[in-house]
């Protein structure tokens, strides 16, 4: 997948895959406090939604086929008081369906950040969680959809 662009960034998962996985990638970064935006790319299979100090960046299914080489370029400019960036990723992956014009592949999210002196993607120093409050026992809904949601807020982590 392109190299050029995620230079600095692996695919990431859990080593415990479940057919309807939501799960949660971490990393909190210095930062130099100025305003210089953030540059993000990021790819994920088969949906993520990207948040940087608490903050709604971005979402998307730019599908995470490495055949296709897609990615999303997103820009984030923090806070002049800012000396650290708190970077979160939750994504989501099926398994065990056909959707619509996409191609089954396995989990993942790949991220590159740049910007403010910052150079960094996603690697194995970031934490990762399975997220407990999406049931995983739930129907398909067919080839144009994906599972059912059920999402239970008493079993989210907290913060």
């Amino acid at each position: 997948m392109n190299d050029a662009v995620f230079h600095n960034a692996r695919w990431i998962w859990t080593p415990d895959s479940r057919p309807n996985d939501y799960t949660v990638f971490v990393r909190t970064v210095p930062w130099s406090g100025s305003r210089e935006p953030l540059q993000a790319t990021i790819v994920a299979s088969s949906h993520y939604e990207l948040y940087i100090n608490g903050d709604f960046v971005g979402c998307g299914p730019v599908f995470g086929d490495p055949q296709w080489r897609l990615y999303d370029a997103l820009t984030y400019i923090p806070s002049s008081d800012t000396d650290s960036l708190q970077i979160i990723v939750v994504a989501h992956n099926s398994t065990g369906i056909s959707l619509l014009a996409q191609r089954t592949a396995p989990g993942g999210v790949r991220a590159s950040f740049s910007g403010g002196g910052a150079d960094f993607g996603t690697d194995t120093a970031w934490d990762c969680l399975s997220l407990p409050m999406w049931r995983q026992d739930v129907p398909k809904r067919g080839w144009a959809l994906d599972y059912c949601e059920d999402y239970d807020a008493r079993l989210a982590p907290p913060g």
